[in-house]
């Protein structure tokens, strides 16, 4: 009997109730896709970095603080890096390890001189761990006729004008505090999809690198055998533990990713707060169609109550019919959310050229994929219906504190 009057109730104002409808399906449908957009930023984040940048982990001396700017990576190469070299190439979970020299300094083509990183790497290794050779736009990754060659990011390439063949100027720090300078032959471009890597990345062989800048390796890049979560930390762990007798410090891509994730947290907890007040507005809304409603049947609410309703059976009536309402718009909005998300995740956003060139440490390149998280979804189902629930108490209440006497008399 409840159900029903509840059914008769909310489809007596149609119009009233479209209008509350629609702010409850709005403000799921909108957490959804934010969730979607998020998720999927996460995801590429994670993995473009993982496959051009951070791999599974970095190995590097244990008082080496990369993220520390005014630290400067030549001053702290391995002291003994053949025995962690062989320590890490007989780990039975690692499947491919790439020892590097980074460092940083300018490349200079046609007076024009641009800031730029530097990795001396060994490329049959580097290929193993991240598969450049996928990447490359033109040319080959490194030359192995010609020691000095390098390969640089595409976008790095565009502002200096050239293109494989051309000769740029490559000028750098050495450890010991002198500048060098060197003509070297480009052999490939790359494109990798991650900015830091196709704005400003210079890659040459590690021997040349060695000579060029006077120091042994900085850093190990590994590859291992798994990327879960939850298989990978414990397994960083156990490495580390390992390297307690020599002076190395492996940090997994969730520590190496930690900045850029906390933008996304960031990002999260103001998408977090639109929502919520998008909820709280469709709260006020569900209440306003209940107290209305109220004021409109309070002679019927009374006929009711004279005729032995309890009070406990009035309160059910308007809480039904709140969370109906909830239900009801939750449902339209998550099933429309997860549609549209669903569709751009096969299809994918196409992201205008303009806007990936201003990026920045974000991995935008021509289409950006949202994710799916039914989990989310499910959980912006059930808070959407709890909300409006919790909006129609008031409603309720003030039914409650109806004389059933006076009410008949309207």
């Amino acid at each position: 009997m409840i159900l029903k009057l509840s059914c008769r109730n909310i489809f007596r104002q149609k119009k009233r109730t479209a209008l509350t409808l629609i702010t409850v399906i709005v403000a799921i449908c909108f957490a959804v896709i934010g969730d979607g957009l998020n998720s999927g930023l996460k995801w590429q984040l994670k993995n473009v970095y993982i496959h051009t940048e951070t791999s599974s982990l970095k190995i590097y001396r244990k008082d080496f603080k990369p993220k520390d700017e005014d630290i400067n990576p030549l001053e702290h190469p391995f002291l003994n890096f053949d025995e962690i070299d062989k320590l890490v190439s007989s780990t039975a979970w690692i499947k491919a390890s790439s020892a590097r020299i980074s460092f940083t300094g300018s490349a200079v083509s046609s007076g024009l001189e641009l800031p730029c990183r530097f990795l001396g790497i060994d490329g049959e290794r580097e290929n193993a761990v991240f598969n450049r050779k996928n990447d490359l736009v033109s040319g080959q990754f490194l030359d192995p006729a010609d020691s000095t060659s390098v390969v640089i990011g595409m976008e790095l390439a565009a502002l200096l004008s050239v293109k494989t063949g051309d000769f740029v100027t490559i000028i750098a720090r050495t450890s010991l505090k002198a500048i060098n300078a060197y003509d070297c032959r480009i052999c490939g471009i790359i494109r990798t999809g991650n900015p830091m890597i196709d704005s400003s990345q210079i890659f040459l062989s590690r021997g040349f690198a060695s000579d060029f800048v006077q120091s042994g390796p900085t850093e190990i890049a590994v590859l291992a055998d798994t990327q879960d979560d939850f298989r990978l930390f414990p397994l960083t762990d156990k490495l580390n533990a390992s390297f307690s007798s020599h002076d190395a410090r492996a940090d997994s891509w969730l520590v190496e990713l930690a900045d850029l994730f906390s933008l996304i947290r960031m990002r999260e907890k103001i998408f977090a707060i639109i929502v919520g007040f998008i909820l709280i507005m469709a709260a006020a809304g569900i209440a306003n169609t209940m107290l209305m409603a109220m004021l409109e049947r309070k002679r019927e609410i009374g006929i009711l109550m004279a005729g032995g309703m309890s009070r406990r059976e009035i309160l059910s009536l308007f809480l039904s019919e709140g969370t109906f309402i909830g239900l009801l718009g939750s449902l339209i909005g998550m099933c429309l959310g997860a549609a549209i998300v669903h569709y751009y995740q096969i299809h994918g956003i196409r992201v205008p050229a303009d806007i990936t060139k201003v990026g920045g440490d974000f991995p935008v390149r021509d289409m950006f994929y949202p994710y799916l998280n039914w989990s989310m979804a499910l959980f912006y189902f059930l808070i959407g219906s709890g909300v409006a629930m919790l909006s129609s108490l008031y409603p309720a209440w003030r039914a409650l504190q109806l004389d059933p006497v006076e009410a008949i008399k309207g």
